[in-house]
């Protein structure tokens, strides 16, 4: 948790979000998007396991900014 008597409420609010968001929004997008990108790759989920892997790489660029607990 990110120590800030401030927003006491919200860091944990913010954090019980994200979890579960994931699981909420994927089955809405994901059978558009990955038909889509299958159909790029002739049918071969090395395309889509590579938008997977660069998709986790800028997740993970992403947070880099957040400092850290002090």
């Amino acid at each position: 948790m990110l120590p800030d008597k401030d927003n006491t409420a919200k860091d944990p609010g913010v954090f019980n979000t994200a979890g579960p968001l994931p699981f909420s929004i994927a089955p809405g997008i994901a059978p558009g998007i990955a038909p889509a990108i299958l159909a790029v790759g002739s049918g071969g989920y090395g395309v889509l396991y590579g938008v997977a892997g660069v998709s986790a790489i800028i997740a993970a660029v992403t947070i880099l900014p957040v400092k850290r607990v002090r």
